[in-house]
């Protein structure tokens, strides 16, 4: 199955009905594995709502498909963190003690198998400052355009604090937040 054409193997990707049969699909071998993963916009438009789900081993998550109404077929790991935040756009946001806030892409997420941060699969931003802040002080953060799609050009927005204080960061422009000082009032929402 390796050694179909690409051209093939796309064809087979494009006619997928469901965030299910992307797994399946990436599971047959690594070069199949490699398909979804270049392809992840595809998946990405799929605008079909799953939750996190753990499962029995320690750091080992799921995604629970509502659409298929089904735990999907590859179990994957997570870094270890103190806390999930959210998500946007199909990326997992969790946050550390120090307001380290990481992006996750479970789609590319594999038990067993390695992160690769090359493929954009799991950022790490600088911390927020000041970090006397608590960790659950995260209120919010968004991801706009996608880094799969746009590994140059994407931003990341947060909430933060119990003032509601923002920052955004370009991950690959920026090096460290820039903080937007307002008086506006308490901010709910980024969108």
């Amino acid at each position: 199955w390796a050694g179909l054409p690409s051209e093939l193997v796309d064809l087979i990707l494009q006619r997928l009905a469901s965030v299910s049969d992307y797994f399946r699909f990436g599971a047959t071998c690594t070069a199949w594995h490699d398909v979804v993963t270049e392809n992840i916009n595809y998946l990405l438009s799929q605008k079909h709502p799953m939750f996190i789900v753990p499962l029995n081993a320690q750091d080992v998550w799921s995604l629970y498909s509502i659409k298929d109404n089904k735990l999907l077929p590859l179990p994957f790991q997570v870094p270890y963190v103190d806390r999930f935040v959210g998500s946007s756009n199909r990326w997992l946001v969790t946050v550390d003690d120090d307001l380290v806030i990481c992006l996750l892409n479970p789609l590319c997420l594999v038990l067993g198998k390695q992160i690769d941060r090359n493929l954009n699969t799991y950022i790490t931003l600088p911390p927020l400052e000041p970090s006397c802040f608590v960790f659950n002080h995260i209120r919010k953060v968004v991801l706009f355009a996608n880094s799969t799609s746009s590994p140059d050009d994407y931003m990341v927005m947060a909430i933060f604090s119990v003032d509601h204080h923002i920052a955004y960061i370009r991950p690959n422009r920026d090096k460290e937040w820039t903080y937007v000082h307002h008086n506006w009032g308490v901010l709910h929402d980024l969108i």
